[in-house]
């Protein structure tokens, strides 16, 4: 797998195998709809995961796809790693994506610079999808 970040988007590159392994192709995230960005523990990122819809899981090797929770549904591209880079999402498909990648410190770093302008990510309130002041919310206001 390979993750990349540029001005734009984060780009999640699956290779075919682990195409299969997810039953889902290589896909690409906004910026703007990334909230947070952090290495965390893989055993720490299993807390709340939920139950696997689709995808492939053997218990201490691998977790890849679709994981869906409680409050949401995540992404998993994981095999043994330790350490693992969870990116919190917001009006997206995915609330969360836990990855592996060789340079978990070096991607995390350079997606909260991408992100946060020099703040990190999650040091970031987060944001509700609001409508621009001024602007009418027709679902509110029902005009005869």
């Amino acid at each position: 797998m390979t993750v990349s970040v540029t001005d734009a988007e984060l780009r999640v590159e699956l290779t075919p195998f682990e195409q299969l392994m997810a039953l889902r192709r290589s896909f690409a995230v906004p910026l703007r709809r990334v909230v947070a960005a952090r290495v965390v523990p893989q055993g720490e990122a299993k807390s709340g995961r939920g139950f696997r819809s689709p995808g492939t899981h053997v218990s201490g090797r691998v977790a890849f796809g679709t994981w869906r929770f409680q409050n949401g549904t995540q992404f998993w591209a994981v095999r043994r790693a330790d350490q693992v880079l969870v990116v919190d999402l917001r009006d997206d498909r995915f609330d969360r994506l836990v990855l592996e990648v060789p340079d978990v410190e070096g991607v995390a770093a350079e997606l909260s610079e991408a992100v946060g302008e020099g703040v990190t990510a999650w040091d970031r309130p987060r944001q509700l999808s609001r409508r621009p002041e001024g602007e009418d919310n027709l679902l509110m206001r029902r005009e005869g």
